[in-house]
């Protein structure tokens, strides 16, 4: 009986150790001091344009619907921020993505961070990360009303 449960517990923390390596802490933004200088570009081709290949970062800068630009302190940008910095996610399996939004995230005209979203996630570094309504939010925000309902369809 103790070897079951020897084998078990040897089984459990070879999982849980799996799940640990298996995340992505998202940097450290202890540089960012002004939210003046913050800039937030995002670019966003809805979820119900059908395309005939999976769209990647340079396409969906290529040829997006919608390109918004705010360095304004009203979206909550620094708070953005602040809030993910330092968190840990998962990360899922996946890597064939179709990506419809990108966000890029400036401190004095330097790309700091950057996310993408498809209809399955959000992507971190070429890597799907567990779902984060944050990620999500953030974007809504900016959105026009009228893509509203397209975002939310397809967003879990």
């Amino acid at each position: 009986m103790t070897k079951i449960f020897t084998i078990l517990f040897l089984f459990a923390a070879t999982i849980l150790n799996g799940q640990e390596l298996s995340t992505i802490t998202i940097g450290n933004f202890r540089q960012i001091y002004n939210t003046g200088n913050l800039k937030t570009i995002i670019y966003y081709i809805p979820f119900s344009v059908l395309t005939r290949s999976a769209l990647n970062v340079d396409n969906v800068k290529a040829v997006y619907d919608i390109k918004i630009e705010s360095n304004s302190s009203r979206f909550g940008i620094y708070n953005f921020v602040k809030e993910i910095e330092n968190t840990r996610h998962r990360i899922i399996s996946g890597d064939n993505f179709d990506l419809r939004c990108v966000v890029e995230l400036y401190y004095d005209d330097t790309l700091f961070f950057s996310y993408s979203l498809d209809r399955f996630g959000i992507i971190i570094d070429k890597r799907r990360i567990e779902y984060d309504v944050r990620f999500y939010n953030f974007v809504l925000q900016f959105l026009p009303k009228i893509y509203e309902e397209d975002f939310n369809r397809y967003i879990k």
